[in-house]
């Protein structure tokens, strides 16, 4: 691993990380945290995971990588991570999220979901042509749900589960489905629901070090390990696995 600081300055470059959506709104003020302790900014790439993949493929740099733990295994079984470094942070499921304050919504069974669905306006989620994880799993709901069709008009897709968050919060969509752990990391949303069982997909999440990682890149990998980080990842509605 290369080191911490670049040659000849005092001040020691930002670490990399690339980090899809769902899991950034986990890491709450976990990096701040670093950044303070350690004087070395935190430099985030967020994007849906398939176009962060395609990033790291294409020779961009990173020193850490969040994402779902198939991608990342992926990744270093083609040499691109720090072998042995993989850290699981836990799995998290899909929701509907609304604007805090709306009319609660039932979207508890398969009818009830597919009644909400067909009433709301517009409905947000992750455009699965971006490579997002979410939106594809989220058309293929629709397409079981029957109204993949009846909700093409009013789908406002996103490039990630963040973007289909703003859209939610600024009201350019009425609902939304995304990862639970998105949702409650912000104020201005409420969770109207989990997906039902049968509609319910886990991804789980984790973390390594990049081929290249520098060395302070351990040091923020070991960060995100401690006992508050496991608390601040629980808190946000990753469940252990």
């Amino acid at each position: 691993m290369a080191d911490a600081a670049s040659a000849g300055t005092a001040t020691p470059r930002p670490l990399r990380v690339f980090c899809a959506g769902a899991a950034r709104s986990a890491l709450g003020q976990l990096p701040q945290a670093f950044e303070k302790r350690s004087g070395i900014a935190i430099e985030f790439t967020l994007g849906p995971v398939g176009g962060l993949v395609e990033k790291l493929r294409a020779g961009e740099k990173a020193d850490v990588v969040v994402l779902g733990l198939l991608p990342l295994e992926k990744l270093a079984a083609e040499g691109m991570m720090v072998a042995g470094t993989i850290r699981i942070i836990g799995g998290v499921g899909f929701a509907i999220a609304q604007r805090r304050g709306a009319a609660p919504l039932d979207v508890s069974t398969a009818d009830a979901l597919r009644n909400a669905l067909l009433a709301a306006k517009s409905f947000a989620y992750g455009d699965p042509r971006t490579g997002d994880s979410s939106g594809v799993h989220l058309a293929g709901v629709l397409d079981r749900l029957g109204i993949a069709e009846a909700m093409r008009d009013k789908a406002v897709l996103e490039p990630l589960g963040l973007a289909v968050a703003e859209a939610v919060a600024a009201g350019r969509a009425e609902i939304g489905a995304l990862q639970t752990s998105i949702i409650l990391a912000r104020d201005d949303l409420q969770l109207a629901g989990s997906l039902p069982v049968e509609f319910q997909h886990t991804t789980i999440y984790a973390m390594a070090l990049a081929r290249d990682a520098r060395a302070a890149a351990t040091e923020f990998l070991a960060c995100l390990q401690s006992p508050a980080a496991r608390a601040q990842f629980h808190a946000a509605g990753f469940a252990p696995v």
